[in-house]
């Protein structure tokens, strides 16, 4: 697809550097849920996943517990899930609560071996609802990514859908107190956010997952204050006027 950006706009995110982001530890989460008891890991799974473990994971590292065969679904599931900073007790949920798990997985590995593209994906986790416990999409589609080794999905976290909607001028994607994305956004919504993404990475000359950490940002990247201040003041005031 074409997209017109706004000159403004691509002027800062020349100014992002990748990368920004440095991944969680997957071995601490993975010692917090053994101490509750509630690990569902065999002890072979982890003490495979540790050798690749460390104390912090960028991406490169958590594609590569996900392409390997001597790593468990689960084990995996949990690296990317840490990586991205869950909450503890989210983890907790998502491995104890779930009864939709075992569908979990099958969407991962349909994933990973190219059965499954973004939208059915997109759509199979939606289709879970509140049965998915512990995770929304800005989790899922971190499932999605690194399944996918980064092949057309990229992460709908609130950083990178207020992105979008600043390109777009509109809240395309919604959000739930201005913080959260939505369960409601639905598979065509998160197809369009990938096709903005890949439009940005050809109008810079980079790849798209580069794209997605540019507008990604960091705390306090050029991009991220600009991102903050133009959807708190646009988007709040359109959101409030659809709703009444």
């Amino acid at each position: 697809m074409s997209f017109q950006f706004n000159p403004e706009q691509l002027e800062l995110l020349k100014k992002e550097g990748d990368e920004k982001w440095q991944g969680k530890s997957a071995a601490i989460l993975e010692a917090w849920l053994n101490k509750q008891n509630i690990f569902p890991l065999k002890d072979e799974d982890v003490l495979a996943a540790n050798e690749l473990w460390s104390e912090v994971c960028n991406r490169d590292q958590v594609f590569e517990i996900c392409e390997d065969s001597t790593i468990s679904t689960d084990a995996k599931i949990l690296a990317v899930l840490a990586w991205g900073g869950i909450f503890y007790p989210n983890a907790k949920r998502f491995f104890v609560l779930n009864e939709v798990l075992s569908e979990v997985r099958m969407i991962c590995l349909e994933m990973q071996s190219g059965a499954m593209d973004r939208r059915s994906a997109f759509e199979a986790f939606s289709k879970l609802g509140n049965s998915l416990k512990g995770i929304g999409p800005a989790y899922f589609t971190k499932l999605m990514f690194f399944f996918a080794r980064g092949k057309g999905c990229y992460i709908l976290d609130q950083w990178t859908a207020k992105s979008v909607n600043v390109f777009c001028g509109k809240p395309i994607i919604h959000l739930i107190s201005n913080r959260t994305v939505s369960r409601h956004n639905d598979a065509n919504t998160y197809d369009h956010f990938c096709e903005i993404i890949e439009a940005l990475a050809r109008v810079l000359n980079i790849k798209a997952d580069q794209a997605e950490m540019r507008i990604f940002s960091s705390r306090n990247g050029v991009w991220r204050q600009y991102v903050r201040e133009k959807h708190s003041k646009e988007f709040l005031a359109l959101t409030k006027k659809e709703a009444a």
